[in-house]
C-alpha cells in the first residue's frame, strides 16, 4: 500500500510513516502520535486487540520511525486536525536510542 502523507490522511484505510513525537505506554491503552513533514496524527492502540504490539510498543522512544496500516475516523475529541488512527498493522522501521 502507498504512504499517505498526513495532511492528505482522509477517513478510511491508509498507510502512514513518520517520526514518534510524543508516546505515552499504559497499562492497558499506547498513543502516539506521528510526525511527518505535512502534519500530526495520534494512533490510539488497545493492548487487548493487538497483543503482537507489545514488544515493539516496550522498545519504541520518541525520534523513532514507525509505519502504521489502518482506519482513520474523524473525531471531535482529537486537537490535532480532528482524525485519528486505529491501526491494523505496526512496523517500526528505526529504534532511536533512548
Amino acid at each position: 500500500m502507498e504512504r499517505t502523507y498526513i495532511k492528505n490522511v482522509t477517513p478510511g484505510y491508509c498507510r502512514v510513516q513518520g517520526f514518534v513525537e510524543n508516546f505515552r505506554n499504559k497499562r492497558t491503552m499506547a498513543f502516539i502520535v506521528v510526525k511527518d513533514i505535512t502534519g500530526k496524527l495520534q494512533i490510539p492502540i488497545e493492548k487487548e486487540k493487538h497483543p503482537e504490539f507489545t514488544e515493539m510498543l516496550d522498545k519504541l522512544s520518541i525520534h523513532s520511525v514507525v509505519s502504521f496500516e489502518g482506519e482513520v475516523v474523524a473525531s471531535e475529541y482529537v486537537k490535532m486536525g480532528g482524525k485519528e488512527m486505529y491501526p491494523t498493522s505496526m512496523t517500526v522501521e528505526s529504534y532511536a536510542a533512548a
